[in-house]
């Protein structure tokens, strides 16, 4: 394994750590814990080329949007979004901050 897990990675009210890189997976995936903190809108809305992205809420509550659609999260839930789709995170409670974990999977062009 050669990255360095202990490297803390904060955007605005975003913070995250990743667990697995694409250094230990060959470029397939990465796997990352992230803490937001309370109304963060982070990150704002964006789209992976390719790369498709899975987050599941740890703790707290998370409103997770893809394209046109939002969801809440509460902890245990989860949601998919494919490369090329729009997707964003906002932590809306008030009082607590919220953990999640994040799968990143590289859609590998033949």
């Amino acid at each position: 394994m050669n990255s360095t897990r202990s490297e803390l990675i904060t955007i605005g009210s975003l913070s995250m750590r990743f667990l697995v890189d694409g250094r230990d997976t060959a470029g397939h995936m990465a796997m990352a814990e992230m803490v937001i903190q309370p109304l963060a809108k982070v990150p704002p809305p964006h789209r992976h080329v390719d790369v498709d992205e899975t987050i599941q809420v740890l703790e707290g509550s998370l409103t997770y949007r893809v394209d046109d659609c939002r969801r809440v999260l509460k902890a245990g839930d989860s949601c998919f979004s494919t490369a090329r789709q729009r997707s964003s995170l906002l932590q809306s409670g008030r009082c607590s901050r919220s953990r999640a974990g994040g799968v990143f999977a590289c859609q590998h062009r033949a």
